[in-house]
């Protein structure tokens, strides 16, 4: 009797697991500034016709976290479209050097 309810519960976790899960048609990036679309496409290493699921997604947004070009990464799927909404880390605009007797800046 338990090995029934265990094999029912595993069904079901395996079949809702699957469930959220498309295939890519299109891959959508916004709040992307300096870095083009195409370059979050590739580090996100995900390519048209690849099924992405809610583990798959995580994944995803590992790698671009990793990467250290974003500060903030959501990624889903809408349909058979992954978005991808990014926030930019920021960058260094300015050095002050102080204390520079040698050089005149």
């Amino acid at each position: 009797m338990n090995t029934k309810k265990l094999f029912l519960a595993t069904t079901l976790a395996v079949v809702a697991t699957g469930a959220n899960a498309a295939t890519v048609s299109r891959v959508d990036v916004s709040g992307n500034r300096r870095m083009d679309a195409e370059s979050v496409r590739i580090l996100s290493d995900v390519n048209i016709g690849d099924t992405v699921g809610e583990a798959r997604a995580n994944q995803i947004a590992k790698k671009l976290q990793e990467s250290g070009y974003f500060s903030k990464i959501n990624v889903r799927m809408s349909g058979n479209v992954l978005k991808i909404d990014v926030v930019e880390a920021p960058t260094v605009n300015m050095v002050t050097v102080e204390g520079n007797d040698e050089i005149s800046t």
